[in-house]
């Protein structure tokens, strides 16, 4: 068998369930995919070279089991996995997405030991996994670090120690937004880590405009005050890089659920941040418009053309494209 095994999926005409399988973990790295249809009215109807090339085969009902063997007597077929998934849903249906990725990764995980690599992800100030919502991290379990009330007088590095206590796995990629990006730096000098993946953010103090260093040795933004801070307004609508209806509703309701006294104790562990160092398995990607940390200020692995701090949702495919190239080498 090769290092990746080759899996098809079948279903009856090939439109609904192996058709969502496929587009599920077309970029999982653990194996190669298909789908195809047992009838002659499939969008792709399974063929003799499908079964030939395939080292697993799911099928949705019993009785496509037996209906595939009748079609390929003349062939030894490899082993064939039931998913018990009924012609009920539409093509990538929330509930069908779900009853695939639960029956195939059981079934990876017992005949291959092919486990879901474990994806930590550090959002923004306040912000949740909202912002992540068009990243395609298919292929991977994604585990959303929660942000955990600070403690007085609490450093950043202590605050990234007791976030410790959510990351059970050995060896994460954590990938971290803009201030998750800087926790997940904190957090990747105190455990070994596989990836550390940055996007609209900073690792190390010399990557913080100097502007925003000067504020925080004059203790400046302790003055300014939280509700403009949590306001949706022109000026954080700039500086975020938001224009569209959807991106600014986005972020108004993000600043609303902020907690305010976490939102200002942040803000003073960035403009404050001492760090000099950063792990050498880190990538970093940055926007050339982010007028939050301006590009000028750090140095990054690869940029998008004018790509803002909100580049997270408004310029997501070109993100996956990059996250795509990046997860094959992990």
């Amino acid at each position: 068998m090769h290092q990746k095994p080759n899996i098809l999926v079948i279903c009856g005409r090939n439109k609904k369930r192996s058709r969502t399988a496929e587009s599920i973990f077309r970029n999982d790295s653990r194996f190669y995919i298909r789908s195809a249809g047992l009838s002659p009215q499939s969008e792709r109807k399974v063929s003799e070279k499908d079964v030939n090339w395939a080292d697993l085969i799911f099928v949705m009902e019993s009785n496509q089991r037996s209906k595939l063997s009748s079609q390929f007597l003349h062939l030894e077929l490899p082993q064939v996995e039931i998913l018990h998934i009924p012609d009920d849903y539409e093509y990538m249906d929330e509930e069908l997405i779900e009853l695939l990725t639960e029956g195939i990764n059981g079934v990876l995980q017992v005949v291959y030991g092919c486990v879901m690599k474990q994806v930590y992800i550090f959002s923004g100030l306040g912000a949740d996994e909202r912002v992540f919502q068009k990243l395609d991290l298919s292929g991977y379990s994604v585990i959303h670090v929660k942000w955990i009330e600070p403690l007085k007088n609490e450093t950043l590095q202590q605050y990234a120690q007791r976030l410790l206590a959510q990351i059970q796995t050995p060896k994460p990629i954590l990938i971290g937004l803009s201030f998750g990006g800087i926790v997940a730096v904190e957090v990747a000098k105190q455990i070994e880590t596989e990836k550390v993946i940055l996007i609209s953010s900073a690792k190390t103090k010399r990557e913080i405009p100097f502007y925003f260093r000067i504020v925080g040795r004059l203790r400046l933004h302790r003055l300014l005050p939280t509700s403009f801070l949590k306001s949706a307004n022109y000026i954080n609508n700039w500086f975020f890089g938001v224009s569209s209806s959807f991106d600014k509703y986005l972020l108004k309701q993000i600043l609303i659920d902020t907690d305010p006294i976490f939102l200002k104790w942040a803000i003073d562990k960035v403009v404050v941040w001492k760090n000099r160092t950063h792990p050498q398995n880190l990538f970093q990607i940055h926007g050339t418009s982010d007028r939050i940390l301006p590009l000028c200020f750090v140095e990054c692995n690869v940029t998008i053309l004018k790509g803002g701090h909100f580049m997270i949702l408004n310029r997501a495919e070109e993100l996956n494209e990059i996250l795509k190239k990046l997860f094959r080498n992990i």
